[in-house]
């Protein structure tokens, strides 16, 4: 494709003449230098302006032998012979070795092509070697290229380097396919061969072996290595689990297989509202620091795929500003490190002109009480590497996403996050995917899934079908964050068979939590604790000295009162017994205390087998002005209604 271009400079000329293919000479009008865009290439090109052409532009042969263009009419296209494969990143090739990477292929090259890579002039003048191998050009356009430094002094190829070169295969070059199973492009060492015996030709899917092809065995030692398989299996439990891993290895992104997932299933569209307002925010100011930090990470998205630079053609009703924000739990001593910042969208006034999208996202005490109907002998816990940006988003609302940085404008092709309706798509997404799943055999909220099963068997079973679900929906998981046959996990709190309990972390957080020194450190406080409300008896009770500082007109004032129920509030969080699980072949008792501070009351069940009662849950409700009037047989009634209603779900047909 030839996009328009542009004039550098022109001269007018009445006296030149050329001679055209077939011999004829015609006069020309002048001589101009244009830049233009072919394949996606900037090129300053010499041309002569000749009057009455059928074309706006002809390439001549001269153009099409410098850069070694095919023409092929059978389709009426052309290709270059030879395609550059650049590098990826800066690579360091240290003396007498061999080195695995990936090369960047331009973004011209069709999908699935076949072709052979071989060493580049930069690589011969640079005194390393490119292994001859043959891959299949995949989506992301990203081909693993072997290189080889046989001198004794290391070697530094910088960035955007062509380290290899890419040429189409013709037919009468065939290869050896070893799988079907994964969409990675297969590596091998090759010997050009014409007979027909000596190769096979398999235009399936291909396997990456990137491993120069360890047997069977050493690949399942490294899963037990390298993926969180629980403690308390036996040997031949993991030895189990490895084999499923093994088969479903494709699913997961690794440092060999960076391809992010990308499903069909759903795409996401934001509706504006009918009176919304365009605004184009100018990029925010950012230390020099922070600069060199942000020059990489859309760099790292355009790989991806993920952003795709705006041209100057498009319209765009709305562009937000980007910030850069610490990660959580990041070690980094460097504040110029790229890996202890996060580069997310200040999409506030496009959230703004947004429409809500209604759709409900899983109600987290629902979530966590429906193990009542899984034993959770064994639990795993996966998570979607990138979630979001595995999911596309539509053209039209790819607009609205433009975002401005001091490199550029760009905007997302995939599912950024920070969007008001984000979540609530995905959620969808992710109840596609799992239907006819969810709290049967897994529990989901957004990226985070919880695989639970009573037996292991039951359990290798689930995992599989859960896997089979991800791949049918293109949708690849995080190695990192996946956590196989536990007995324990972290899922909206720490859940085990025994029940539920607060994270110790948190709780050690919440016990280091200095006192509030104004209104605006209460709100926050009060909003710290309303996440632990469930593992606190009569919460609203205790904490209403808190509370009653953010009254109108209020004063603050921090006295004994607010400091009593602050240590209160620790004090009930330790050292109180956590939530079980429900038992429906034991009978529910509800225990109601009201006063005119708030409703209290505790769901528990006794069990033969233990001295202490099985508490279900805590539940507390604060009163209104009104209700706090109320005499004392009026508010315990008040008390019970609540409390019945709240625990309607248990004790309704027991």
């Amino acid at each position: 494709m030839i996009r328009y271009p542009i004039v550098i400079n022109f001269i007018l000329s009445s006296e030149s003449e050329i001679r055209l293919a077939n011999n004829d000479k015609i006069r020309i009008n002048g001589i101009s230098k244009l830049q233009a865009t072919i394949h996606q290439k900037n090129e300053i090109i010499e041309t002569y302006i000749i009057p009455k052409t059928s074309h706006p532009l002809i390439l001549g042969t001269e153009y099409l032998r410098e850069n070694k263009i095919v023409l092929d009419f059978s389709d009426f296209s052309c290709n270059q012979k030879n395609v550059p494969v650049k590098t990826a990143k800066k690579i360091e090739l240290e003396s007498n070795t061999e080195y695995l990477t990936f090369g960047k292929l331009p973004n011209y090259v069709t999908v699935g092509l076949q072709g052979i890579c071989v060493n580049s002039k930069f690589s011969v003048n640079h005194k390393f070697l490119v292994a001859k191998s043959l891959v299949v050009v995949p989506v992301n356009r990203k081909v693993p290229i072997k290189l080889l430094n046989a001198s004794n002094m290391k070697i530094t190829i910088p960035k955007g380097k062509n380290i290899a070169e890419f040429s189409t295969l013709s037919n009468e070059y065939t290869y050896v396919a070893k799988s079907e199973k994964s969409e990675i492009p297969e590596v091998q060492n090759i010997q050009l061969v014409t007979n027909e015996n000596g190769l096979r030709t398999d235009n399936s899917e291909q396997q990456c072996d990137l491993t120069d092809s360890p047997d069977r065995s050493e690949i399942l030692t490294k899963i037990k290595t390298n993926f969180d398989l629980s403690d308390h299996l036996t040997d031949d439990q993991k030895s189990k689990l490895a084999e499923c891993l093994f088969d479903n290895l494709d699913l997961f992104v690794t440092k060999e297989n960076l391809n992010l997932g990308y499903t069909h299933l759903v795409e996401h569209v934001i509706h504006l509202k009918p009176n919304a307002v365009g605004k184009h925010h100018k990029p925010y100011r950012l230390p020099p620091f922070k600069r060199e930090v942000l020059r990489e990470q859309p760099d790292n998205l355009l790989e991806q795929g993920i952003v795709v630079p705006v041209s100057e053609q498009e319209e765009l009703p709305i562009t937000s500003p980007i910030v850069l924000v610490t990660k959580r739990n990041e070690a980094s001593n460097s504040k110029t490190s790229t890996q202890s910042y996060r580069f997310v969208c200040d999409f506030r006034h496009l959230n703004a002109q947004t429409e809500d999208f209604k759709y409900v996202i899983p109600n987290l005490q629902e979530l966590t009480e429906s193990f009542a109907e899984i034993v959770p002998n064994y639990i795993t816990s996966i998570d979607l590497f990138s979630g979001f940006f595995q999911m596309g988003i539509s053209a039209e609302s790819s607009r609205y996403t433009a975002f401005n940085t001091c490199f550029g404008t760009y905007k997302f092709l995939r599912l950024p996050m920070g969007l008001k309706t984000a979540s609530k798509t995905f959620q969808l997404l992710m109840d596609k995917v799992l239907r006819g799943l969810k709290f049967r055999t897994c529990l989901c909220y957004l990226d985070d899934v919880l695989i639970c099963s009573e037996t292991f068997e039951k359990h290798l079973d689930d995992i599989k079908e859960i896997f089979k679900r991800f791949r049918d929906a293109g949708l690849k998981l995080g190695q990192k964050k996946c956590h196989f046959a536990s007995e324990t996990c972290i899922f909206l709190g720490y859940v085990s068979k025994h029940g539920i309990r607060p994270p110790k972390y948190r709780v050690k957080a919440i016990v280091d939590f200095p006192a509030p020194q104004n209104l605006k450190q209460i709100r926050r406080t009060i909003v710290l604790f309303n996440w632990f409300k469930k593992f606190i008896p009569n919460f609203s009770a205790i904490i209403s000295p808190l509370t009653k500082l953010l009254k109108k007109n209020q004063k603050f004032e921090w006295k004994i009162e607010q400091s009593t129920a602050f240590q209160n509030l620790k004090t009930h969080l330790v050292n109180t017994d956590n939530p079980s699980f429900p038992r429906f072949d034991l009978p529910f008792i509800l225990a109601v205390d009201t006063s005119s501070k708030g409703i209290g009351y505790m769901l528990y069940q006794k069990d033969p087998t233990k001295e202490k009662p099985n508490i279900i849950r805590f539940g507390s409700k604060s009163l209104s002005r009104w209700q706090q009037s109320y005499g004392p047989t009026k508010l315990e009634l008040l008390g019970m209604v609540t409390s019945i209603l709240d625990c309607a779900d248990y004790s309704r047909g027991t």
